[in-house]
């Protein structure tokens, strides 16, 4: 950290620091199993692994090229940031599908983007459940910000947990005070890039767990890990499709991406 700090790298300073945070790792602890989805086949694997290590993603130098989707200068962390393609969307339904199937196997009802919340029409919960705050209904809804963003990543470098506090204020502040005249509890469910989870979205999860470990007769403490690990691979696995599918060597023999073998060696 010290030999980062003299250089002025802060993008590593925050890369690191996001990297200790709880979670974030919950991925490499994983053995892959395609039925519960925690498995990255071999490429995923890689991208992701290589994206966490700070290995660069996008050889050539002076002769890199720019982002197939949204033409711009293609670097290590222009994927994360990338709206355009679809890739970002994919990751945020796919992670809301595993809360959702939560919600589900604990018994709770929940209606997908539920339209009559709100009178405007707009669907302010990924996923809703009646009565899930006492009287109320409770309508969750999922937020994933980059931890290397550039407005956020020189205070990201000193407080990691930054990022998330700020995807869940942002939702906050878009849906809250509508969500309270309209008589429903909104609770964003903020998650970094790098796999940390706010702490009201970890404990709006974990309440869930706990219903499916009741209603199913499981160890608490097991259906908590074994969902987070699921729901850590899959934000992986959108984080490599994002790297992948802006890999503009791939038609370039001398230009491809280096496999984990030869970065490990």
């Amino acid at each position: 950290v010290e030999s980062f700090e003299a250089e002025g790298d802060t993008r590593n300073l925050a890369r690191l620091a996001g990297l200790c945070l709880p979670r974030t790792g919950d991925w490499l602890n994983s053995l892959p199993n395609r039925r519960n989805g925690t498995y990255l086949n071999s490429t995923d694997w890689s991208a992701a692994a290589k994206y966490r290590l700070n290995v660069p993603l996008y050889p050539g130098g002076t002769n890199r090229k720019n982002c197939p989707s949204c033409h711009q200068p293609l670097d290590t962390d222009h994927p994360v940031h990338c709206k355009v393609g679809g890739e970002a969307s994919s990751r945020h339904n796919g992670l809301v599908s595993i809360i959702h199937n939560i919600a589900v196997a604990g018994g709770l009802a929940p209606i997908r983007e539920a339209r009559h919340l709100l009178p405007d029409g707009r669907r302010p919960g990924d996923t809703t459940i009646p009565y899930g705050d006492g009287p109320l209904t409770l309508a969750l809804d999922l937020t994933v910000t980059s931890a290397v963003r550039p407005d956020l990543i020189q205070r990201c470098s000193t407080e990691p947990q930054y990022a998330a506090t700020v995807g869940r204020e942002r939702k906050l502040r878009s849906i809250g005070n509508q969500a309270r005249e309209a008589g429903f509890s909104f609770k964003a469910l903020s998650v970094t890039s790098l796999g940390y989870w706010d702490p009201v979205a970890e404990r709006e999860i974990v309440k869930l767990c706990r219903a499916k470990s009741s209603r199913l007769g499981l160890s608490d403490s097991k259906v908590i890990a074994s969902e987070f690990r699921i729901l850590s691979c899959a934000l992986m696995k959108g984080l490599a499709s994002m790297i992948l599918n802006r890999d503009s060597y791939c038609d370039d023999t001398d230009n491809q991406m280096l496999g984990l073998n030869d970065v490990m060696m």
